[in-house]
């Protein structure tokens, strides 16, 4: 893909909509009661000096970033992803590293990232990959009863 036709940009409350459709599709959502893909969840998380990041393809929305103010300085940026026929060509590197520019600009000087490897594996390897450390794990109940490791992750802007 050529870099010319991948624009990010932020993306606006009035555009939620657009962000969540493309999430669920992402994370394979098709429960109406899912409670990580609701408009107030993301205006709630935008009013905590949020951050929602598009990625576009020819104008069209194909990937996001969002994430919103820890502390004064560190960042958690909570969700993101990429649709499955665009991984591959460097958008989620292009989205994080945007993400981390715009994030020094305003002043932060962390940001942090939540994962389970056993289910986002190349999420896991990816944040390795870009120098995120993990700084902790703890084990988190599922909605099926099972139990995952979610590892937290840090990185020094």
């Amino acid at each position: 893909m050529e870099n010319n036709r991948l624009k990010i940009r932020e993306i606006s409350k009035v555009e939620i909509p657009d962000a969540i459709k493309i999430s669920r599709i992402i994370f394979n959502s098709t429960d109406d009661n899912d409670k990580y893909h609701t408009q107030s969840l993301w205006e709630e998380k935008l009013n905590r000096d949020g951050i929602l990041l598009g990625a576009y393809l020819d104008g069209v929305l194909i990937g996001y970033k969002f994430g919103y103010r820890e502390d004064s300085e560190t960042f958690h940026s909570w969700m993101g992803g990429v649709l499955e026929e665009y991984r591959g060509q460097k958008v989620a590197t292009e989205l994080l590293h945007f993400q981390e520019k715009l994030l020094q600009s305003r002043g932060y000087k962390y940001v942090t990232v939540n994962t389970v490897k056993s289910k986002y594996p190349n999420m896991f390897n990816f944040l390795l990959k870009q120098g995120y450390i993990v700084e902790s794990t703890s084990e988190q109940k599922e909605l099926d009863g099972s139990v995952v490791t979610k590892s937290s992750f840090k990185r020094a802007l």
